[in-house]
């Protein structure tokens, strides 16, 4: 036994038309999560970013201090080296001047 249906056409266009709607819909959930998802995404990089800005410029400003601090160092160092140099010129010539009255 065969059956058959038959669907007016005006109702197959309304069916048509509300899986239209139907796919249109899901449509833009799918295209509002993927949005969503997106966003979350950019914010997390966003984060990860920042964090990464702000511990790089950590390191710089300890370096800066470092730098700084071996800065003055190296100052004091130079001034202790000009000082021993002064005196070993002092003793050389004190010497030189002894050899030569001996």
């Amino acid at each position: 036994m065969v059956l058959k249906v038959i669907i007016p056409f005006y109702r197959f266009d309304l069916w048509r038309r509300v899986q239209t709607l139907e796919n249109t819909e899901l449509l833009r959930q799918l295209e509002l999560f993927l949005t969503i998802a997106e966003d979350i995404q950019n914010k997390r990089e966003e984060e990860f970013y920042s964090r990464r800005l702000k511990e790089v410029d950590e390191f710089l400003e300890e370096s800066r201090r470092e730098v700084e601090r071996l800065s003055s160092l190296l100052e004091e160092y130079e001034k202790d080296r000009n000082i021993v140099l002064e005196r070993l010129e002092k003793y050389g010539s004190i010497l030189k001047h002894k050899d030569r009255g001996s």
